[in-house]
């Protein structure tokens, strides 16, 4: 033990985390539980397994076992149309419209991207279902799996109006309460008043800068959840014994192993292996995948300062829960804690993880850097460019109904810069050629890209009629148009 208490020491100094908590659950039983590093880099607290993290996307799986438990009530079916509870609610095409279920939603085959730029906002849930149907699928219904944590906030807005109580009520009630998970909650600035919680960091040019927190309204049923080791202790404990707790059944067994069974294919590049292979699939809040022919279903979670990581590996009864107190991404990490403990398991000779998920991670991060040709163009679009028409004529309101309003300055201290507001941030805009701007550091879930916008001119009048922007990679460009 002490041997692997070394490794994860040396490994959260390769990774730069400054905290981390695990725990290997069997039954009702807690086989393994160890912490490590400091809370917070400011005093130097201790992570203990009282600490409270930012549970990210390992929320989804908490999302699906409420609305499991929903459909052992008889409330809701996995595979009834959504139409049929909330007959007013919409997507953009009809097919959509008409067949999309819970199942859909929660497997990620709605045919929509990510779009997770709509998302912190402050809309009410009825608004955020109602702009939904403004968003142009990349792909056809129910063609393939395209993770969309959209998709999965609209889920549990949709559990609540055909339950009748807030999403965050029906947690409570059904899953957290049942758990005793008392130290769990669905509010960041709540986490924040508490005594024994971790801050957030984020790796960025060579050091360790704090990340405020980031609440998650637009999307609690997606990443939400805010809790701790010993809590989350518990949730693997009922889901290795497929839904009992302290003597309860919590969740049915038929349809808590609905939610764990593969719903539809997915491929998890680029951290797949031989004794992991990157083919598997995604279950309801869960992926499948199997490690030395062993099946683990299990889900990362990433957002703001923190990473997370569960996994059940049913033919060995056995939990993992690891939390992290660094940003995106601590794969590298998780996997080599996850395989480490997995052989040991298995009873198989150790297969070097340290050092080769080391090495690969290393190899993404040159690859995602840019090489020779595009320094090279980076540096010619860094030249100054004079856009066609003045710049206050591109500056304004401009609008999209699924989300919402930008806005366009022109900085009075800055008279020949532009930026654009987005959300609580205000990122420079530089002109590229012709019509088109970079805009810098445009923060979509846990990335900061740097990102195109081109306007369209009525070349009669030189007015703006509006502007699209690419704001992620799998989703076509936005139209906002001049307000």
């Amino acid at each position: 033990m002490e041997e692997f208490r070394n490794m994860v020491s040396r490994c959260m100094e390769r990774w730069h985390i400054p905290g981390a908590a695990m725990a290997v659950t069997s039954g009702d039983s807690v086989l393994l539980e160890e912490v490590w590093g400091v809370r917070n880099l400011s005093d130097k607290k201790p992570v203990t397994p009282e600490t409270r993290f930012a549970m990210a996307s390992c929320t989804k799986a908490v999302n699906a076992e409420m609305i499991a438990s929903l459909a052992d009530d008889g409330i809701i079916e996995f595979d009834t149309p959504i139409a049929k509870y909330v007959p007013e609610f919409r997507l953009w095409d009809r097919a959509a419209t008409d067949g999309i279920t819970m199942q859909d939603m929660l497997c990620h085959r709605s045919g929509l991207g990510g779009h997770d730029a709509m998302w912190p906002n402050t809309w009410e849930r009825k608004d955020f279902l109602y702009r939904l149907r403004f968003l142009e699928p990349n792909k056809p219904f129910r063609y393939c799996s395209q993770y969309s944590n959209v998709m999965f906030a609209a889920a549990g807005y949709l559990a609540e109006l055909i339950a009748g109580k807030p999403w965050e009520k029906l947690v409570q009630e059904r899953i957290l309460d049942p758990l005793g998970m008392k130290q769990s909650g669905f509010s960041a600035a709540e986490m924040c008043c508490m005594e024994d919680f971790a801050v957030g960091y984020r790796w960025h040019e060579d050091k360790l800068d704090e990340m405020p927190p980031w609440e998650m309204t637009g999307a609690e049923p997606a990443a939400g959840l805010y809790s701790n080791l010993r809590d989350m202790e518990k949730w693997m404990q009922m889901q290795v014994q497929k839904g009992r707790y302290g003597g309860k059944q919590i969740i049915s067994e038929k349809n808590i192993m609905q939610t764990q069974s593969p719903q539809s294919a997915m491929q998890s590049y680029p951290w797949s292996f031989p004794e992991f292979p990157g083919i598997g699939a995604y279950g309801m809040g869960w992926m499948i995948r199997v490690y030395r022919g062993v099946p683990v279903i299990y889900h990362h979670g990433e957002i703001e300062g923190f990473c997370t990581f569960q996994a059940v590996i049913p033919a060995l009864e056995r939990g993992v829960v690891i939390l992290a107190n660094r940003h995106s991404s601590c794969h590298g990490f998780q996997y080599t804690l996850l395989f480490q403990i997995l052989d040991k398991m298995l009873g198989e000779e150790g297969a070097g993880w340290e050092e080769r998920l080391w090495k690969h991670g290393q190899k993404l991060e040159a690859e995602a850097k840019p090489g020779t040709e595009e320094k090279a163009q980076a540096s010619l679009s860094g030249k100054d460019h004079n856009p066609v028409y003045p710049l206050q004529e591109y500056t304004g309101n401009y609008v999209n109904p699924a989300y919402g309003t930008l806005q366009v300055v022109k900085e009075l201290k800055e008279l020949k810069e532009l930026k654009l507001y987005f959300k609580q941030w205000k990122l420079p805009m530089k002109c590229l050629c012709g019509q088109t701007f970079q805009v810098s550091n445009l923060k979509e879930d846990t990335m900061f890209m740097d990102v195109p916008l081109t306007y369209d001119f009525d070349e009669k009048t030189g007015k703006a009629k509006g502007f699209f922007i690419k704001l992620e990679p799998l989703v076509k460009e936005i139209w906002f148009g001049k307000e």
